[in-house]
């Protein structure tokens, strides 16, 4: 097939999205596919793709980092020189460069895929500031697609609902719309998205021998958190539940490396200030991250509400690493490979920690099942979910 990847965000931001966007690109064109990538262009200048398209864009918006590209003719006369004859246009974005795709695919009959990385957008916004941020995500989002945003009603605070109205708009211009996760497939239904369907991510970064499955821990307990530092990933409530573990274990029982990019780093490294037994990277390039993940017992992933599918869920369980999560919706994996927490808490995380750096057995066996949890986000079970959406997108235009 002919596949357009389309994505509306900088390529080289750490992230989930930008991770899953480039691996599936790799994952298709290694099944054979020819696929054309669309981006803003910046620093990646060469994603994997048999084609790329790059898109100059001279502003971004301040502090998200997100490429302001409004959806005019000019922009689609672009687009329209590299997809007119593509099988199928995949969507990984909701804004302006989305919306034009969808425009120039609609035009030549193209059937249009979206993958849906969050639709648990949350905002940190001071309730007296709640209105005319809704209002001004209402008003950017319009002017960057070209037309009126969606505006149904729902079950979330005022700002979030303007946030997930963003990507829901996109999701009903689709043809077919794919959710990583069953729990995000089934808020997409109930929101409105009729043909959803469910394809985990993958990965294609393979290290040449895979990581085998733990069969002893030596003290300490070596756990690995990489993520954005953010607060929907709740990084600072992991440090305190560190520090709250560390005061009831014996000393040297437990060792933290945490890893990643985000405006709460500088708080996390001064909280972690004179906290010996954690050690914080900051940005970290993806080979040290695999090498991390192997030489750690557990990695952790901390978010609560927001995550669809993180792809650190899926490099752990190729690590033959078990996950500690606090979040029971991510499913996918981690009913299998992980550990979970008894509540999103500073409490019951630290709980949790204490519990397995005293009995390193419970991470031994859950090392594991971790290893036969990955199998369902191999690149060869990813290509045959994905062409099963492609096909039925394209009788769906067809029909």
């Amino acid at each position: 097939m002919k596949i357009a990847l389309v994505f509306d965000y900088w390529t080289d931001f750490v992230g989930g999205a930008q991770t899953a966007f480039k691996q599936q690109i790799l994952a298709l064109v290694a099944a054979g596919h020819e696929v054309t990538a669309i981006a803003p262009k910046g620093i990646d200048l060469d994603l994997g793709a048999s084609h790329h398209l790059f898109i100059y864009v001279p502003f971004s918006l301040p502090g998200i980092r997100l490429p302001v590209i409004k959806n005019t003719s000019k922009l689609q006369a672009k687009i329209e020189e590299t997809i007119r004859n593509v099988d199928v246009v995949h969507l990984h974005s909701e804004f302006g460069l989305s919306a034009a795709c969808i425009d120039v695919a609609r035009k030549h009959n193209i059937p249009v895929v979206f993958t849906v990385h969050t639709f648990f957008w949350r905002a940190q916004i001071p309730a007296f500031l709640a209105g005319i941020t809704a209002a001004f995500v209402k008003r950017f989002h319009s002017m960057l697609i070209g037309r009126p945003t969606s505006t149904t009603p729902l079950d979330a605070s005022k700002v979030d609902r303007a946030l997930r109205n963003m990507t829901l708009w996109t999701a009903l211009q689709a043809d077919a719309v794919i959710s990583p996760s069953q729990h995000q497939a089934e808020v997409l239904r109930s929101a409105g998205v009729e043909k959803v369907f469910c394809v985990v991510n993958t990965t294609t970064e393979r290290t040449d021998e895979r990581p085998a499955a733990l069969t002893s821990i030596e003290v300490p307990l070596k756990v690995f958190w990489v993520a954005r530092f953010a607060a929907e990933k709740q990084p600072l409530e992991f440090i305190e539940a560190v520090k709250l573990a560390t005061r009831s274990l014996a000393p040297g029982s437990l060792e933290v490396t945490m890893a990643g990019d985000g405006d709460e780093l500088a708080s996390a490294r001064q909280l972690a200030n004179g906290e010996p037994n954690i050690k914080i990277l900051g940005q970290t390039a993806r080979a040290e991250v695999q090498r991390l993940l192997a030489e750690c017992h557990l990695s952790a992933i901390t978010s609560f509400g927001f995550d669809n599918q993180p792809m650190t869920v899926i490099e752990s369980l190729y690590a033959s690493r078990p996950m500690l999560y606090v979040d029971p919706n991510l499913r996918e994996g981690l009913a299998q490979g992980g550990l979970l927490c008894d509540a999103p808490t500073v409490g019951a995380m630290a709980a949790k920690l204490i519990e397995l750096a005293k009995n390193t057995d419970l991470v031994i066996e859950a090392s594991k099942r971790a290893r036969i949890a990955y199998e369902i986000f191999t690149p060869e079970h990813f290509i045959v979910a994905i062409e099963a959406v492609y096909r039925d997108a394209m009788l769906t235009k067809q029909g």
